[in-house]
C-alpha cells in the first residue's frame, strides 16, 4: 500500500534551504494543512521539545548533576512546551506564506 506522500513533488535543495515558500513546498504544505493544526502542532510539541529534553538530560548526567525524577519531570515538561510554542509559530508562519501564494495563484 502506497503512502499518501508518494504523490507529493520531490524537495529540491531549494526547498529545504529557502525560507520561502517555493511551489514544491506550498504542495507539501496543502497535504500538512489538511492533516490539521493540532496534528502538527503536537508533532511538533514532542518532537522538537523531546529532542532538546533528551539533550538536556543527557547534558546534565555528563556534568555529572545528581538526576531527580522531578527534575526530569520538569525539563521534560518544559521543553514540550517550548516545542508546542515552536509548533505554533511555524504553523502560523508557514500558513501566512501559503496564503501569500495561493492569493497570487502561484499554486
Amino acid at each position: 500500500m502506497k503512502s499518501s506522500t508518494s504523490n507529493l513533488p520531490k524537495r529540491t535543495l531549494k526547498d529545504y534551504f529557502s525560507f520561502k515558500m517555493t511551489p514544491n513546498n506550498a504542495v507539501r504544505w496543502e497535504h500538512t494543512r489538511k492533516k490539521g493544526m493540532k496534528r502538527f502542532v503536537m508533532l511538533w510539541g514532542l518532537l522538537f521539545g523531546g529532542l532538546l529534553s533528551a539533550h538536556a538530560i543527557i547534558q546534565e548526567i555528563h556534568d555529572g548533576t545528581n538526576i531527580t525524577v522531578s527534575l526530569i519531570a520538569y525539563i521534560l515538561l518544559l521543553r514540550v512546551v517550548i516545542g508546542i510554542i515552536m509548533g505554533l509559530i511555524v504553523w502560523m508562519i508557514t500558513e501566512k506564506q501559503y496564503q501569500n501564494i495561493e492569493k497570487n495563484d502561484q499554486v
